[in-house]
């Protein structure tokens, strides 16, 4: 099954350089204030309410349970 993709602004924290934190475009989480994604084999966690930090453009896959 193809992946969905999602374009979605990465948020790093300087004290958890391992954390990214991702908001996405697409209102189809607009309902969740925080999911669990996977990208490039790392955890991530999108909040919808969080100050931007470090910004970048990304395309995003969901984790298939």
């Amino acid at each position: 099954m193809p992946s969905t993709h999602y374009t979605g602004t990465t948020y790093y924290l300087t004290s958890w350089p391992n954390i990214v934190i991702v908001l996405l475009a697409n209102e189809i989480w607009s309902h969740y204030q925080f999911k669990s994604l996977t990208l490039q084999f790392m955890q991530v966690t999108i909040c919808s309410h969080l100050e931007q930090k470090n910004v970048m453009e990304a395309t995003w896959y969901p984790s298939v349970s």
